[in-house]
């Protein structure tokens, strides 16, 4: 809360009143709103109601964020060339390996290369045997 705000404790007060347990298990309850307290998800009277919301905790807990902090104002225009290397990836009309170097390139200024660890999750590489290596 910014300390100069008119209203500082009602504001504080508001925020800790939706993100209590009880109000997060209310608004699951009646209007299906997904609760940041992971332990309501196992909630039987959630669960009664909306059973569906069990089965997102996995979705929520290993959710990757996007990458606003490396490309800051420029997350749109980022987000915009992903998509098109995408799509031109899965037409056919380039290899999923040019273009994340030339996304880098054409941004502007360019972003930096990161290193990844470990393929990423849609790439099954052939493991090779000890003796292979």
């Amino acid at each position: 809360m910014n300390k100069y705000s008119k209203n500082t404790k009602a504001a504080v007060d508001l925020a800790k009143y939706l993100t209590s347990p009880e109000e997060q298990k209310r608004a699951a309850i009646e209007v299906s709103f997904n609760p940041t307290i992971p332990a309501l998800y196992k909630d039987k009277d959630i669960l009664a109601k909306n059973p569906f919301i069990g089965e997102l905790l996995s979705t929520f807990t290993n959710a990757v964020a996007r990458p606003s902090r490396v490309t800051g104002s420029k997350y749109n225009q980022v987000s915009s060339e992903f998509w098109n290397a995408v799509h031109e990836t899965l037409s056919g009309k380039s290899q999923a390996e040019e273009k994340p170097r030339e996304a880098r390139e054409d941004a502007d200024p360019p972003l930096p290369q990161r290193e990844v660890v470990g393929d990423p999750p849609w790439r099954s590489r052939r493991r090779l045997s000890s003796n292979q290596k």
